[in-house]
């Protein structure tokens, strides 16, 4: 049964990464920033995330799951809370880069955290339940800064993000604290050679590989 230690962080995680989807381009463009750096800030962004997953899940199979996650959304709160002072591009895009990172350190680790909590007759309902919750912080994440937004006036400089850039950091910061709350399968000592032959193995995996990195790479270009 999943703690509420486990929901807490599935929902204050999710409504960081809310604001920093929908509103860190916007704040580029607050600072100052090019068409043409935008499109460098998007593409280190997206490259950052996905690089080193590989590498971070064979360290979270080794290490543990819980402390991953904890690193990896408490440093993205304090790199968030750093972007707040900053006032130009040269440096928005390291620290969004810095970001990412951090927020990919913590991926492979929260879903395969998900799954000591699951069996295979419960996986679905059990794994819903939580992106229920999660997609509820989403939301709450938008509602907040619709009102701040609705009571703001003049046009829209980087002043106009500190509250957004600091609700999200403070959530990072939050569920880098509750994950440390909730409970773990003890991480496993035996190490294996990495085959990734075995993935492709199975024929409706690999043609949802394939689709799915068709799609990733379409929307990067778009």
């Amino acid at each position: 049964m999943p703690s509420k230690a486990l929901f807490g962080t599935g929902a204050t995680q999710y409504f960081s990464d809310t604001l920093v989807r929908r509103y860190i381009n916007l704040f580029a463009v607050a600072i100052g920033t090019t068409v043409s750096r935008m499109g460098y800030l998007r593409a280190a962004q997206s490259l950052s995330r996905n690089i080193l997953q590989l590498l971070w899940g064979r360290m979270v199979d080794r290490y543990g799951k819980r402390i991953f996650i904890a690193l990896g959304r408490l440093l993205n709160g304090v790199i968030l809370a750093t972007i707040i002072f900053v006032r130009t591009p040269s440096w928005l895009i390291p620290l969004v880069i810095g970001a990412s990172i951090c927020v990919s350190l913590a991926m492979p680790s929260w879903s395969s955290l998900l799954g000591d909590y699951t069996a295979h007759s419960t996986r679905g309902k059990t794994i819903g339940r939580i992106n229920a919750v999660s997609n509820a912080g989403g939301l709450v994440a938008m509602t907040s800064t619709l009102v701040i937004s609705l009571n703001q006036t003049g046009e829209t400089i980087p002043e106009s993000f500190t509250w957004v850039l600091a609700m999200a950091a403070s959530m990072s910061l939050v569920s880098g604290v509750l994950i440390l709350l909730a409970k773990e399968k003890p991480p496993k000592a035996e190490r294996g050679p990495l085959e990734l032959s075995v993935v492709f193995m199975d024929p409706r995996l690999s043609r949802y590989l394939i689709f799915n990195t068709f799609y990733g790479v379409s929307m990067a270009f778009a």
